[in-house]
């Protein structure tokens, strides 16, 4: 049976201090405090000493970033927070020394020393003490977009009705849909999974847009169509 250092010094230190969980709780929301003091004031040397010599990053784009490279990134870029609050923060203690942190923050971001960008994200940090201190092992980004986009709405056609019925669908297992006109609205209905049906409302050429998300409905005839997925296309045929 394997026991992992961590292991052993979690279960003596919790023995001696019952209270453990709760000091690594305010310990790293008090590191968590002074890293975004960091973001805010573009003070690069604080922030990098805060980042373990293990440290790697994910960041928005989805790559991978090492300590090295994202030091040489901040002293290109001068990337600083302006008004960066960070809410919804929860800390999870794993042992007295090691510690998941999360959170939602926003602000206006300022790059090159003056090139805003709006872009509140969700962040993962994972938190170690070491013999200097507190310091993230790794951390990761996501963007929080918003999915409901804007488009021009036609008048309903007269020919709507036509539209209605039911479809196959050519994805990876066929898939039968039902379009089905709604109160003012096309819905793409998925029996016995999406009842509710996804609202399409007609923007141009025979193309329907959804507003909750980014959908497209295509006819190229009243029997012939292709759904727009977030970018993939699925062709479709009438059934009935």
């Amino acid at each position: 049976m394997r026991i992992t250092v961590t292991f052993i010094v979690c279960i003596a230190f919790s023995s001696c201090n019952p209270n453990w969980e709760n000091e690594v709780v305010e310990e790293v929301l008090k590191m968590e405090e002074i890293y975004a003091e960091t973001q805010r004031t573009g003070d690069f040397e604080k922030q990098g000493s805060l980042h373990s010599d293990e440290y790697s990053y994910i960041d928005v784009s989805g790559k991978k970033v090492t300590k090295e490279a994202l030091d040489f990134r901040r002293d290109d870029d001068l990337m600083t927070s302006i008004g960066l609050i960070t809410t919804e923060q929860d800390i999870i203690p794993l042992s007295p020394s090691l510690a998941i942190s999360r959170g939602r923050q926003e602000g206006l971001s300022i790059y090159y020393g003056g090139i805003p960008r709006i872009e509140p994200t969700r962040y993962m940090a994972v938190w170690r003490k070491e013999s200097e201190g507190w310091k993230i092992l790794v951390d990761q980004v996501t963007p929080i977009i918003n999915r409901e986009i804007s488009r021009p709405v036609i008048g309903k056609p007269e020919n709507f009705h036509e539209f209605e019925g039911r479809f196959q669908l050519k994805t990876s297992h066929s898939l039968d849909v039902e379009l089905k006109f709604v109160r003012d609205t096309l819905r793409l209905i998925i029996p016995k999974t999406l009842e509710e049906g996804i609202k399409f409302l007609p923007t141009y050429n025979n193309t329907y847009f959804s507003k909750e998300r980014p959908w497209e409905l295509k006819f190229h005839t009243t029997d012939s169509i292709t759904l727009n997925s977030w970018g993939q296309l699925s062709n479709g045929i009438r059934i009935e």
